[in-house]
């Protein structure tokens, strides 16, 4: 389901940057995901702990500043070169992380990892091919 919803929201970026900036683009999306999150704190409350909230407000602040140039930079990447390619691109992130903990800290790789860092390698070689093609065919 998670996918699903993620292309569409690729497939929405794509159309709203042809005419938004991605920067307010990126503010909107954060304030819907706000919005949403604090409606379904309505329906499933949080139980009465004690927690201490300033590691909480700092840990979140950072991690919302970091998503927030992270999703920035994909919506420029997106407005640049299009979803099916950002997206891509993008997906050969936790591939590229499996591979770096493999070869460093010896971290075993199952099948369904290894097919997977593979597909993602086969696209992203087809993406860069299909580039190399259209440079050099009449």
């Amino acid at each position: 389901g998670s996918g699903v919803v993620y292309a569409f929201y690729k497939v929405l970026a794509q159309k709203c940057l042809e005419k938004f900036h991605p920067v307010p683009f990126t503010w909107i999306s954060f304030t819907c995901t706000l919005l949403l999150s604090a409606v379904s704190l309505l329906f499933w409350p949080l139980p009465n702990t004690q927690l201490d909230w300033i590691p909480l407000w700092i840990g979140s602040i950072f991690s919302g500043l970091v998503s927030f140039i992270g999703h920035t930079f994909n919506n420029v990447g997106i407005r640049m070169i299009g979803a099916t390619k950002a997206s891509i691109i993008g997906a050969s992130s936790p591939a590229l992380t499996a591979l770096v903990a493999w070869a460093t800290i010896s971290e075993t790789l199952n099948l369904i990892q290894s097919l997977g860092i593979g597909i993602v390698t086969l696209g992203i070689t087809l993406l860069s091919g299909e580039s190399f093609v259209r440079k050099h065919s009449p």
